[in-house]
């Protein structure tokens, strides 16, 4: 529940911040899609090589990118 509840939350703070745009549907199953902004989509090599390092440096850790 901890982990869903934390997805929830990182959503929301990427919609707030401008990042992804979120659809919600009106149909069963609910179903939500989200998309990068313009804005997103100029930051997504920072946030690629964000990752990249993280990695390099996490080598031999349990990292939430694995």
């Amino acid at each position: 529940m901890f982990e869903k509840t934390a997805k929830l939350k990182a959503v929301k703070d990427l919609e707030d911040d401008g990042l992804i745009q979120k659809e919600i549907f009106d149909e069963i199953p609910f179903k939500v899609e989200c998309t990068l902004t313009d804005l997103g989509e100029q930051l997504l090599p920072v946030l690629v090589l964000f990752k990249t390092e993280i990695k390099e440096l996490s080598v031999g850790h349990l990292t939430p990118f694995e």
